[in-house]
């Protein structure tokens, strides 16, 4: 019983420090992606899905394949 709750507790860190981190990232992506649409003046990727958050996914689909 001890490994089991060793192993949900280092679960819980691993995911209190992953968690931040990513969500961090997309919304500097998300940022990024709307200062320079509208730096140049055209509509950004607030058209792809809410707030743009699918564009992101699109492009991580892409590099993928």
């Amino acid at each position: 019983m001890s490994y089991l709750s060793f192993f949900l507790e280092e679960i819980y860190r691993i995911l209190f420090l992953l968690v931040p981190v990513l969500v961090s990232v997309a919304l500097i992506v998300w940022l990024d992606r709307r200062i320079w649409g509208f730096v140049q003046k055209r509509r950004g990727p607030n058209v792809v899905g809410p707030f743009g958050l699918l564009q992101t996914l699109a492009d991580a689909l892409k590099f993928i394949f």
